[in-house]
């Protein structure tokens, strides 16, 4: 048999792609392979001697700049192997300036004649280093992603393009009243309100997928069929291939902000009415006034401290400085404007009771209302009839609640008004507005009838 002679360490030394070196027993460089040499070439290395003759260690030692922790690190592994044996691996970063790079270092220790030496490889790990670290980072992102969701006070889900909920997050159980049990697997389609035809998802869908739509005001239903105003933002959800498979919503409930910019609405409109208005109120004043005066001198005085009422009255409302206020007093309020007109034509009674800020200016506004409707139309345009105006507390179920009644008496209305003007908005929807309660305003033989429900969290009784 014949044999094949044997090859050479410095063959084998040369094929590997890894960067090889030899060190003696003190750390000294005795020889490295071509990839060593090539790796010197081309990032401007000792093209000369290639580091033969160089103590590894002392280069590791006195290392400074970006890598000099790692180089400590190799220092004493590389140490502890040629004194101890054994093997010694880590990683470290050797960036060039153009370009990013991680190598693994591996030294295993040897003896020849009895002096030890070690060989210490290095491995470019940059593609794997980097694959490694953008799957950590995506780990945490999405770690962090979820955590956000979870604990968002908005109410984050999402659904597939047949509109089936794949998540769904802890504020929207909140929102909408299912538990993810319930809502997974639902179609979408369950919040949406009766009224909403059935191609109205498909078409909503296609608009998110084409980037036609990324935010809206919609209205929204939940587990007791209470319609729900939201903002929804949305955006498509990409598969691996960049297809979009999905979509993500995140709704943020606005029912508050929208009753609170209708109130505002309401309350800016009715200074705009008000102030409409005037002039016609100071004009009704001024006939009255003339109708009782007897002199030009009494007709100035009287007429002068009654537009003072009246600039008094609209200054309360506009600022709206009420706090905890008596109901009697904010009726003797409104009532000083036409005392002196009238005051035997004001009856009032009830029980001890302060409004609330909000109750106070939603009854405040409205008897406003009341007093120059009735100034320019009903009782007080004339020179009979009375205005009445009661309250008492009334306990149903446990719940109290405050019922005001303003009666007119002796201006009949054989048909309701046909015409309802902002005036009929205060009286009727005001006080569902701005303190969740009931209002009716009825016209009859008998007058003028308007009576408020006020809910117990918005006044205190004595």
């Amino acid at each position: 048999m014949i044999q094949s002679p044997p090859i050479p360490y410095e063959t084998v030394f040369d094929v590997t792609d890894d960067e090889v070196v030899i060190l003696d027993a003190d750390g000294v460089i005795v020889d490295v392979n071509l990839a060593w040499k090539r790796f010197c070439d081309e990032n401007g290395g000792d093209a000369k001697s290639y580091y033969i003759g160089t103590n590894y260690l002392t280069t590791c030692r006195t290392a400074f700049g970006p890598s000099d922790t790692e180089a400590s690190v190799v220092e004493i592994g590389i140490s502890k192997v040629l004194a101890e044996g054994g093997a010694f691996r880590c990683e470290y970063p050797c960036h060039s300036p153009t370009i990013e790079r991680w190598f693994e270092l591996k030294a295993s220790s040897g003896k020849i004649a009895g002096s030890s030496f070690a060989v210490v490889t290095h491995r470019n790990i940059s593609t794997r280093y980097v694959q490694q670290m953008a799957a950590r980072d995506a780990f945490y992102q999405a770690q962090m992603l979820a955590t956000l969701v979870a604990n968002s006070n908005d109410a984050i889900l999402s659904y597939d393009l047949d509109g089936k909920i794949i998540t769904w997050n802890r504020a929207a159980q909140k929102l909408y009243g299912y538990s993810p049990e319930e809502a997974l697997g639902q179609s979408i389609w369950f919040l949406f309100t009766p009224d909403l035809p059935a191609s109205s998802f498909k078409a909503y869908r296609d608009k998110v997928v084409a980037g036609d739509i990324t935010g809206f005001e919609a209205v929204r239903m939940d587990r007791d069929g209470r319609r729900i105003d939201v903002w929804v933002t949305c955006s498509p959800l990409r598969g691996p291939d960049g297809a979009i498979e999905a979509i993500s919503g995140i709704h943020r409930d606005i029912t508050v902000r929208k009753q609170l910019e209708q109130v505002q609405s309401l309350v800016a409109h009715e200074v705009t009415h008000r102030a409409k208005n005037m002039l016609s109120v100071v004009n009704a004043i001024q006939r009255q006034t003339a109708r009782s005066s007897r002199t030009i001198a009494e007709f100035s005085e009287k007429f002068s401290q009654r537009i003072s009422f009246l600039v008094a009255s609209t200054d309360s409302l506009v600022h709206g400085d009420w706090k905890q206020v008596s109901l009697q007093d904010l009726l003797v309020s409104q009532f000083d404007l036409f005392d002196s007109i009238a005051a035997d034509r004001f009856v009032y009674n009830g029980p001890s009771v302060d409004l609330l800020p909000q109750a106070a200016q939603a009854v405040g506004m409205a008897l406003h209302e009341l007093l120059t409707n009735s100034l320019k139309h009903g009782v007080l345009s004339s020179s009979s009839g009375t205005v009445e105006v009661s309250w008492a507390l009334e306990t149903r179920s446990d719940d109290k609640s405050l019922i005001l009644v303003w009666l007119e008496r002796g201006t009949p209305f054989h048909t309701e008004p046909t015409r309802q003007g902002f005036g009929h908005t205060v009286l009727t929807k005001l006080a569902k507005s701005m303190i969740k309660g009931e209002s009716s305003l009825h016209f009859d033989l008998t007058g003028l009838r308007w009576t408020i429900s006020i809910p117990a969290q918005h006044f205190v009784d004595q």
